[in-house]
């Protein structure tokens, strides 16, 4: 007896058996031994190979950071979980949040992958203006193998299962924003209403002088990302704790301190300094502040000079670019002495304050009128000078005929500089009592002294206090 048993299913292997005189069809075995394929069995033309899909997953996709208005990437790793070479699609989406992104680079692509390795792929962000510190988008990125190649419905596997569609990998990650800001110092240090102890600092009076400048920022996500800089004091960086490892000029965290030691040679080294706020890793995110450094006017801790001599004498000196005048007090004020040699001496009142003698001119001579109100600091300071000056350099000590009147001023002087009667010592005295406000002591009281007030350029007068310290 002979049976035919041919099935005419090319994935079957067709046998007859002669002890049960059965035709049998056992499934033939379509596995080639590669992962990289999937095999399975066509009917009509019986075994095929085709590329596999590949299990995949997303690592090191974790929240990055970002500042109102500036751009951000976000990266991450799709990974190919098998041995064989594949290409993945990838792709990100943002799936919610509280801040509006732009995508400004593609949001999707594909990668080609060989057997267990990773492929970085990223996507540029810009972050709305208005977003607020803390706000934050999650986005999803997303891996799969491309789709099998194209293979006749009817195939399948010879174990009798359909090869299913790639499993896609995905992972979440948030960009959040970062909105660096300085909460301490604050203020504007220029305004008497914004002044306060935070913005204007002054160096200690010790014989090792320090200033310290506390800082402080509103809370972020990072706080260790923070990074502090302040504008030097002449040549003098500050430090800062905490600092940034290995950089002690830069500042790291919520609440730093930058510290000055030493006091600077030069007054225009003082002033306003500006304190930046920036965040690690992020450009255009940063905030700043200015805070002003002064000297104590009345410690004697300054650099160079006589030790004796008050800062505010030493630096006032120095703004003024004067030399031939000392430090010295007769009967707590100061004084000179005019003639050959002549000389000028500035007390402690130059700095701490006084009057000026007011004065009119009626028919062309100097008449006294009282008082003005208190002038104190630098321009006090180059008032007091400029009188002085004048006992020094313009007066005489020759008496008649040069100096009829014997007020120590010339005639030629009086008749065409100071104004003032060279016939009559008191000519001047006015609203005041002569003596003591002779000739002499009013025109160098009143017009000269209110003369070098009216010059004195304030805004380099460092000294607390001082002209510029609220």
């Amino acid at each position: 007896m002979c049976l035919e048993c041919d099935d005419d299913n090319a994935c079957t292997q067709d046998l007859y058996n002669w002890v049960t005189q059965e035709c049998l069809h056992e499934p033939v075995n379509c596995d080639d031994g590669l992962n990289c394929t999937t095999d399975c069995c066509d009917i009509v033309t019986g075994c095929g190979h085709y590329p596999s899909a590949q299990p995949c997953n997303v690592q090191d996709f974790n929240d990055t950071y970002g500042c109102p208005g500036s751009n951000a990437t976000v990266k991450g790793k799709v990974c190919n979980q098998g041995s064989c070479e594949k290409r993945f699609n990838w792709s990100f989406r943002e799936i919610g949040g509280l801040t509006q992104l732009t995508f400004t680079s593609p949001a999707s692509g594909t990668i080609l992958l060989p057997g267990h390795q990773c492929g970085e792929v990223s996507l540029n962000v810009s972050i709305d203006q208005n977003a607020n510190g803390g706000d934050f988008s999650s986005l999803e990125l997303k891996g799969v193998s491309t789709p099998d190649e194209e293979r006749p419905p009817e195939c399948q596997l010879w174990r009798g299962t359909v090869a299913g569609d790639p499993v896609p990998c995905t992972e979440t990650a948030q960009v959040r924003v970062i909105r660096p800001e300085i909460t301490t110092p604050n203020g504007d240090p220029t305004t008497s209403a914004g002044a306060n102890v935070t913005n204007e600092r002054t160096y200690d009076s010790g014989a090792s002088p320090a200033v310290t400048v506390p800082c402080a920022a509103s809370s972020v996500p990072d706080p260790d990302k923070l990074r502090w800089t302040i504008d030097n004091v002449g040549a003098m960086q500050a430090t800062w704790n905490p600092s940034v490892p290995g950089d002690p000029h830069s500042g790291k965290g919520l609440n730093p301190t930058a510290t000055f030691t030493g006091m600077p040679p030069n007054y225009s080294d003082f002033g306003p300094k500006t304190i930046t706020l920036a965040v690690d890793g992020l450009s255009g995110c940063q905030d700043t502040q200015v805070v002003e450094i002064y000297y104590s006017g009345t410690a004697t801790n300054h650099p160079a000079g006589d030790p004796a001599h008050p800062n505010w004498f030493y630096y006032y000196q120095q703004n003024e670019g004067g030399s031939a005048y000392t430090y010295g007090c007769r009967n707590g004020t100061s004084w000179s002495t005019s003639g050959d040699p002549a000389s000028v001496h500035i007390c402690d009142n130059a700095y701490t304050g006084g009057e000026y003698i007011t004065t009119t001119v009626t028919g062309g001579q100097l008449q006294a009128t009282g008082w003005s109100g208190t002038n104190r600091y630098y321009a006090h300071f180059l008032g007091v000078l400029a009188h002085e000056r004048q006992h020094a350099n313009n007066q005489i000590n020759t008496g008649p005929p040069e100096d009829r009147d014997s007020d120590r001023l010339a005639n030629a002087f009086e008749t065409g500089t100071s104004q003032t009667d060279p016939d009559n010592n008191c000519s001047a005295a006015g609203a005041l009592v002569c003596p003591p406000f002779f000739d002499r002591e009013v025109y160098a009281g009143g017009p000269v002294e209110q003369a070098g007030i009216a010059a004195a350029n304030t805004s380099q007068d460092w000294a607390d206090p001082g002209s510029n310290h609220r």
